[in-house]
């Protein structure tokens, strides 16, 4: 229920952006030094803002090109945590 209002006000890229530093901070990620492995599919983080797999891959596709995020099968990995937190602040 955390998760409610940021579902609620804010675009999808914020949004996506937010819940992938959640998870960097979860049991799902995995840290090599400063670059955070999260395991999760883009249906899965659809699922958890609120959208669909093919927007999210999209959304995705704009924070690895702001150089935020690298995504791979399976997994996203967070490049720049602050240029991530930067996004996730709209």
């Amino acid at each position: 229920y955390q998760a409610m209002p940021r579902l609620a006000r804010q675009p999808l890229r914020a949004r996506v952006a937010a819940e992938l530093l959640d998870l960097a901070d979860s049991a799902l990620a995995t840290r090599d030094g400063d670059r955070t492995a999260v395991r999760i599919t883009h249906d899965a983080l659809a699922d958890s803002v609120g959208s669909v797999r093919e927007t999210v891959t999209k959304v995705i596709g704009e924070l690895s090109r702001a150089g935020a995020v690298d995504a791979g099968y399976g997994r996203v990995v967070v490049r720049d945590r602050q240029r991530l937190r930067d996004l996730a602040n709209g």
